[in-house]
């Protein structure tokens, strides 16, 4: 897409606050936006660098990718200073502003930021590796920021620091010692649960034979019982027997 900002092929050097009182840190805009014919995208907002709220003296234009459906640029700002700004449309003779959102909040710090956002729309804070172009440096991580806000200076600042990746490495320990843990305190509960399902059973196996014998019992008392009443009257007819055997007896010894 060319346009009158210059060829969209071109990747000019990152605009500089005119503000260089010490070091500045470099921070990368990245925007989803779709644009017409003729159209581009400027960073617009407070700082004379974006144009003090005036799209059209913006000096950071961004540039498309190959779909020309994202749009980046980069510009060098003052570290640990707060910038309010928005992405703003320019056509030949027209601009469109991010309505529906209020303006935009980025936090600059002593390290590379990246902002990534879809014009128009607020979005989440992710993560972004960055290894420092110095030879030697250490590879730190820093936030990229997206429209939900700014990321407060002292998170990047102590990403900087040497002993953050060893806190990191700790914080990790930590955790894997807490998860071995959990996972341990699962298997106890599990052979617990174990445990007392078979303490069950075994209470379940009890009861049955109780049960069991308790029937046997009864049913031996009832025969017990049926003995007894036959023993009774067996005693009963021999009774009977002896008495008729003596009347007998006397019958005869009358007779004779």
């Amino acid at each position: 897409h060319g346009s009158r900002f210059g060829p969209s092929h071109l990747n000019p050097p990152p605009a500089t606050s005119a503000m260089t009182a010490g070091p500045l840190v470099s921070v990368e805009f990245d925007v989803a936006c779709t644009v017409e014919q003729g159209e581009q995208v400027v960073v617009t907002g407070g700082d004379p660098l974006i144009g003090s709220w005036t799209p059209e003296k913006s000096k950071v234009v961004l540039r498309p990718d190959a779909s020309g459906s994202r749009w980046t640029g980069a510009a060098n700002l003052e570290p640990e200073t707060t910038l309010l700004f928005k992405f703003v449309v320019l056509g030949e003779n027209s601009s469109r502003w991010e309505e529906e959102i209020e303006n935009r909040k980025l936090s600059t710090v002593r390290a590379p930021v990246r902002y990534c956002a879809t014009f128009n729309q607020v979005g989440k804070v992710d993560q972004l590796r960055v290894r420092s172009r110095s030879r030697g440096a250490p590879r730190v991580t820093v936030p990229t920021v997206t429209a939900a806000g700014a990321v407060e200076g002292e998170v990047a600042a102590r990403a900087q620091d040497n002993g953050f990746n060893a806190e990191v490495d700790r914080d990790a320990q930590a955790v894997s010692q807490a998860m071995k843990k959990r996972a341990q305190l699962q298997q106890a509960l599990a052979s617990g649960d174990a445990g007392v399902k078979k303490v069950d059973e075994e209470a379940a196996r009890a009861l049955a034979l109780a049960r069991g014998a308790r029937e046997q019992l009864a049913a031996h008392r009832t025969n017990l019982r049926s003995l007894t009443t036959e023993i009774e009257a067996a005693a009963a007819a021999r009774s009977d027997r002896a008495a008729e055997q003596r009347a007998a007896a006397k019958c005869l010894e009358e007779e004779l």
